[in-house]
């Protein structure tokens, strides 16, 4: 699992903004060191992501697209 964070419920939009962008470039950085360690172990790993956003669902729905935007494209 990549890191998240956890911003206090109920929060501010912009706070709920901030922990979206935070979550979603810890999730970057992890990625790609993550899949370079993966083939040096022998049994398999698996690394997840967080879908950050709150109680807010169109942010939940942002971040989620954004996730799968990033791994479907190597985390670029």
């Amino acid at each position: 699992m990549v890191l998240d964070v956890c911003p206090p419920i109920p929060a501010e939009k912009k706070v709920l903004e901030i922990a979206v962008e935070r979550t979603h470039k810890w999730a970057i950085r992890g990625r790609n060191p993550f899949l370079l360690r993966e083939k040096s172990f022998e049994n398999e790993r698996a690394q997840f992501g967080i879908v950050q956003g709150g109680l807010d669902p169109k942010l939940d729905k942002f971040q989620l697209s954004k996730s799968l935007k990033s791994v479907l494209t190597d985390m670029q």
